[in-house]
């Protein structure tokens, strides 16, 4: 397993620590040094390698109430995302309602998503996928009131897939690259490949509890401990005018429903994803197919009761059942 370790002042670990996993730590006077795991992807992890004093895990100011001179004047929405739950079909629609051109941050720093949202102009959306560990002293609406935080999710076993695809695409790593995106989920979902190495010799030894783990990282600890606006993918796919309508009606933004409709009948999968229909597959598309459900076509019932064991306590949290 790649590691990358970050020193923090050791009162910020101890919070990041329990909101967000449970990394192994070494104490060495006032200061903190653990082991901490980042994805490349939402499957794999990698190195980082950046410390405190260049441009990885940062250290929020302790001595301060306020970090950003906002105008009150101003509203700045936050899309927050879990890789492959449709991130970028949100934030076509939301751009397209808002009017203003949408900022990627996926891989800023604290310091770097700071300075940007100290930068951006009235309703312009900034989006990525914003580790809480790292970023909730930055993203904070009782310190920075103009901020708007919109968390999206999906099914963790549709996500699983997608990203499996994408990685497979890619030519990325992968346990045993013959199998099947839908193969590898359901033996990677069942425990099959804990402990064993893949194909270049990398282990994971024990599934459950990295998916559980980013999971918190990315959506459930918003949830828990910032207010925030809960979109799921099947909702956006379902009903895109009405799903729009509610995340705008929870940014403050006035709409008509002729508006509303007109956005929802403009901005689709299709012409997103250049001509192709719901269901119609390209792996390396941030659109990869538009259709939820997939995972029921993967698993047996007899893998669902194990599933269930391994992840409904998870799922619950997100108003997912198995």
């Amino acid at each position: 397993m790649l590691l990358s370790e970050s020193r923090m002042n050791e009162s910020w670990y101890q919070r990041a620590r329990s909101d967000a996993g449970q990394p192994a730590m070494r104490r060495s006077g006032r200061q903190a040094t653990f082991h901490f795991q980042w994805p490349a992807d939402a499957l794999l992890v990698c190195c980082r390698q950046q410390q405190m004093s260049g441009t990885g895990h940062e250290q929020p100011p302790m001595h301060t109430q306020t970090s950003i001179c906002l105008s009150g004047h101003r509203m700045i929405p936050v899309l927050i995302t879990n890789p492959r739950s449709g991130t970028h079909y949100l934030k076509a629609l939301l751009a397209a309602a808002l009017g203003t051109p949408p900022v990627e941050r996926s891989y800023a720093t604290a310091r770097e998503l700071r300075t940007v949202l100290s930068a951006v102009s009235d309703r312009q959306l900034v989006y990525g996928h914003f580790h809480y560990s790292e970023f909730f002293w930055v993203l904070d609406p009782e310190r920075l009131s103009d901020l708007r935080l919109v968390v999206l999710t999906r099914h963790p076993f549709d996500r699983l897939i997608s990203q499996l695809a994408l990685t497979r695409a890619q030519g990325g790593r992968l346990p045993d690259r013959t199998r099947t995106p839908q193969q590898l989920a359901r033996e990677i979902l069942l425990g099959e490949w804990d402990g064993l190495p893949w194909a270049d010799g990398y282990v994971v030894p024990d599934y459950p509890a990295l998916h559980n783990f980013y999971q918190r990282e990315l959506v459930t600890n918003w949830l828990v401990h910032r207010p925030c606006h809960l979109v799921k993918f099947e909702d956006l796919v379902a009903d895109s005018k009405r799903t729009l309508g509610e995340c705008l009606g929870f940014l403050g933004v006035r709409i008509s429903q002729a508006e509303l409709g007109a956005i929802t009948a403009r901005v689709t999968f299709s012409s997103l994803s250049g001509g192709r229909r719901p269901g119609e597959t390209d792996p390396m598309s941030h659109y990869r197919s538009g259709t939820p459900g997939e995972w029921r076509g993967v698993f047996s019932g007899q893998d669902i009761e194990r599933l269930r064991s391994r992840y409904a306590g998870a799922f619950h949290e997100l108003g997912y059942e198995l």
